[in-house]
Formats: structure tokens, sequence, C-alpha cells
């Protein structure tokens, strides 16, 4: 059997044009395993109201400066304030788009549901 994929902890981000905030919202979650690299942040933790694994890998848009960033492990989330490589507006947090791809699934998931309720009418 192949290895069982984590769960990705909810992620909320905001920005400015110098920093970004990323909150990890895992509630209860003690010594978290985090490694805040100039093009990603990886976050493994257990916590939440059924004390299950977590774990997330983000590939962020373009580059921050690792050394200046800083996190803070609080009772609710996981804090963080990175700071960019340059000082500009992102277009997204992550480096993929992946809604279009989401859309797209979801969309063929739910044609054959949409197909059948026209031919029974």
């Amino acid at each position: 059997m192949g290895e069982e994929r984590l769960l990705p902890p909810p992620v909320f981000w905001a920005e400015r044009k110098n920093l970004l905030y990323v909150k990890v919202q895992l509630e209860d979650c003690r010594n978290p395993t985090i490694k805040v690299e100039k093009d990603k942040i990886y976050f493994k933790g257990k916590g939440g109201t059924e004390n299950k694994d977590y774990e997330v890998t983000l590939e962020l848009f373009k580059e921050i400066k690792p050394e200046d960033s800083k996190y803070a492990v609080r009772g609710r989330a996981t804090e963080f304030v990175l700071i960019k490589g340059a000082e500009e507006f992102w277009k997204r947090l992550l480096k993929e788009d992946k809604r279009w791809v989401e859309t797209l699934l979801m969309c063929l998931f739910l044609l054959p549901y949409i197909l059948s309720s026209f031919l029974i009418a």
C-alpha cells in the first residue's frame, strides 16, 4: 500500500507591497515542523478538534527573504510574516494557479448529474 497523504490545513493570506501575511489555521498545534525557504513554506503539525496530522507545502508565486521572515505558533493558528524578495504586489500566493483545474474537475464530476436531470425532465 502507498503512503497515506495527510490533510492540508486551512491557509489564509494577505499582502502588502513588501510582505505577506500567511496564517495556517490549526488549533492546539504544538511543536509543528516548519521550514521557510526562498520559494516555499512547509508546515506539518498535529491539532484541530480531532487532533489529526496535517501537512502543506506552499510553493510561492515569487521569492521571499527567509532570513528576514518570521513566524509564531499560537493557540489557534501559526502566523507568518514573510518579507518579499522584491517590493511588488503578487497576483496570487502560489506559483501554480490551480483554480481553473479545480473548477474543471468539479464540472466533470457534476456533468453526469446535470445531464441526467435533463434526461429525466
